[in-house]
């Protein structure tokens, strides 16, 4: 999760992926294959406020006052429901070293960070023990965001083991300091970035992800990704599990120049499609660790005009709407597959008093819309690492 304005401006300077490990590691046979499957974590108070105000700080967006004004903490006891006891609070069981911790897989970053014993009031968060690993000697690292949370510390290398698949000399980035908003949320201990390299935030030089250090290892070089609604959902790595969507799966190359899974879609359109979409092309980030859609101001002011009872709030900075309105697909053609988004899916969580927020929420004027778990949770995502980056997209069986 890094400022994607930095990343715009720097990306073309990158250096060469730093290379450096305490010991040589043999190749490992291509032939292994693994699911990371969620698990549910607790009952904590979710916030969709909260959601959307860090998905807005996660790219670097200038955030407007209405959004920072509205009540974000999970601590503040307000009547505001989650989703579901899945839908927010998931994560998935990964060993560091000798500790297990639940991390959130998140394909919009580089980083696999975690929080240490030493890191400054971590809270009740579970923590890596470093003793396992090698100190990285003067590397440092640190992300910073458009709400001013933070998180920075060192690098380690160690064993990362997820799913029987491991990663001898993976780069952990342990966590001295972070924002309490970090602290707060303890729905996980840290995060796996599933984004491209060129993004990592260590310093001297960025490392590579957990994925690309074992994709020469895997059957393929893929993994692909079922997020389900009231539901845990699932990883797969090194292979495309055909009971798991329904159809052809459709491909669209990745433009990945600024570390994202970004591909160009063919239009989008509300209710149903014809053989030509009704609005426009745009293109789009696939973001695991972003819970909405968050969409340019003309896609989402499209959608709404379906939703007679929707309007902007100042209290919530965001779009709301009576929750017994009903709400329209959205759906976003991808060649001739039909990406089809539920409206029980945009209908994302009940505030308390017979009001709902939205799913689909504006961008801010970042030049680049967000397709985070909102849309994932009708699809079946193929994540392709090599030679050609690419994402395939098929619905869910």
């Amino acid at each position: 999760m890094v400022n994607y304005k930095t990343i715009v401006g720097s990306v073309l300077a990158l250096p060469a992926l730093a290379s450096a490990v305490p010991t040589p590691v043999p190749p490992l046979s291509p032939s292994r294959t693994f699911t990371a499957k969620q698990v549910l974590i607790g009952n904590s108070t979710a916030n969709p406020v909260g959601e959307y105000l860090r998905a807005l700080a996660k790219y670097g967006a200038h955030v407007p006052d209405p959004v920072l004004a509205a009540p974000i903490s999970n601590q503040t006891g307000s009547v505001i429901t989650k989703p579901s006891k899945y839908d927010m609070e998931y994560a998935t069981p990964v060993l560091v070293g000798n500790s297990t911790l639940l991390l959130d897989f998140d394909t919009g970053s580089s980083e696999l960070w975690v929080f240490i014993n030493e890191t400054k009031g971590r809270g009740s968060h579970n923590t890596y023990d470093h003793r396992t690993g090698t100190l990285f000697p003067n590397a440092t690292w640190h992300v910073t965001y458009g709400d001013y949370s933070y998180a920075k510390g060192i690098v380690y290398w160690d064993t990362v083991n997820i799913g029987g698949v491991i990663a001898p000399n993976q780069t952990v980035e342990a966590a001295l300091q972070v924002s309490e908003s970090f602290i707060r949320d303890l729905n996980n201990d840290g995060l796996v970035g599933l984004a491209f390299p060129n993004i990592n935030m260590i310093s001297p030089g960025p490392q590579n992800t957990f994925f690309a250090n074992v994709m020469d290892t895997l059957a393929k070089p893929v993994f692909a990704v079922t997020l389900k609604h009231q539901a845990p959902g699932s990883y797969d790595f090194g292979f495309v599990d055909k009971d798991k969507f329904k159809g052809e799966l459709i491909y669209k190359p990745v433009r990945n120049e600024t570390g994202f899974w970004t591909f160009m879609n063919d239009g989008f359109c509300i209710v149903k499609c014809g053989l030509t979409p009704t609005g426009r092309p745009f293109r789009g980030i696939v973001d695991t660790g972003t819970s909405l859609l968050i969409l340019d101001d003309d896609i989402v002011m499209a959608y709404y005009r379906y939703v007679s009872t929707s309007r902007f709030s100042p209290m919530w900075g965001g779009v709301i709407f009576n929750c017994n309105s009903k709400l329209p697909a959205f759906i976003v053609k991808v060649d001739d597959y039909l990406a089809r988004v539920p409206g029980n899916l945009i209908r994302y969580a009940s505030l308390g008093d017979g009001t709902c927020f939205g799913g689909i929420q504006s961008n801010h004027g970042l030049p680049l819309n967000i397709l985070g778990d909102v849309f994932l949770k009708s699809q079946f995502a193929v994540f392709v690492g090599k030679p050609n980056p690419m994402i395939g997209l098929a619905a869910q069986a």
